[in-house]
């Protein structure tokens, strides 16, 4: 007989999978006596899938969209939801380098390796840490994207967010959100779209991403996300965290106290530093 822990850890499962047939709005997750997991259960689609491998990046623009025979982009909408965080058409200051991680006396870096999930998490080995490059705008509080050199999908060149998968719509509210964010391989959009991403294809769904979020601190060199709800408003303050464990990656939250205990966890925040004109060769 599977254990009581166990057992309650397969009917949240099967509700989370009846829940949508219902037509119920409350997501119920697969819980642990350690906490929930905030990641999806089921079958993974592998990162060395060859068909993913060989993948070619999405075409960014309607020139190179017709020219692969694809339709062109959707207009845009030009009212107040599209008012967030966009490329930078001012000068900006180009780098190359290395991503470190540093929390309650750990010290690591961005992996150049993808989770089984698709996202970035932490390596302590220098030889594996992840190259991106950037150009970060002269305005410090304008938002940009983050190249990745290295990385293990050419189809997904960028370091963005995404979407929860048990998110509750797509803001991230505060305080009391427990809303929160991937960070993981993604193609580039300055808009919240839905979107392959390594994620979603890993794990057969799609989620919401953005990847022209990230700031530079010019004294610290801290990153930093840069997060503008949908509808438009202020700024809101978000905190990256690592989700630890066998399958950790990086995530972000509006309220990392909210967060934690929502889903009976306690991940530290982590605080992401830039160290310039370091790359590592690609194998």
């Amino acid at each position: 007989m599977p254990s009581s822990a166990r057992l309650f850890t397969y009917l949240s499962v099967a509700l989370a999978v009846v829940a949508p047939v219902l037509g119920a709005t409350t997501t119920v997750v697969a819980r642990t006596e350690e906490g929930a997991s905030i990641f999806p259960a089921g079958p993974l689609k592998s990162l060395t899938d060859p068909a993913l491998v060989a993948r070619a990046p999405a075409p960014q623009t309607n020139a190179e969209r017709l020219r692969r025979g694809l339709n062109p982009f959707k207009p845009r909408s030009l009212t107040r939801k599209s008012l967030h965080a966009r490329t930078s058409a001012t000068p900006c200051t180009p780098h190359t380098g290395v991503i470190k991680i540093t929390y309650d006396g750990v010290e690591g870096y961005v992996p150049k390796t993808l989770s089984s999930l698709g996202l970035y998490a932490i390596t302590q080995t220098p030889a594996n840490a992840l190259s991106v490059s950037f150009c970060s705008p002269s305005d410090a509080d304008e938002a940009f994207d983050i190249t990745t050199l290295n990385g293990p999908l050419p189809a997904f060149p960028f370091l963005g967010v995404l979407l929860g998968y048990y998110n509750s719509g797509d803001k991230l509210p505060v305080p009391g959100s427990f809303n929160y964010l991937y960070i993981g391989a993604t193609s580039q959009s300055t808009d919240l779209i839905d979107g392959d991403s390594a994620f979603s294809v890993v794990v057969h769904t799609v989620e919401k991403f953005r990847s022209t979020v990230w700031k530079l601190n010019p004294v610290t060199n801290e990153l930093s996300i840069k997060w503008v709800n949908p509808d438009g408003g202020n700024d809101i303050d978000i905190t990256i965290f690592l989700v630890t464990g066998e399958d950790g990656s990086l995530s972000a939250s509006a309220d990392l106290a909210a967060f934690n205990t929502n889903w009976g966890t306690n991940f530290p925040s982590v605080t992401l530093t830039f160290q310039e004109n370091i790359q590592i060769a690609e194998e």
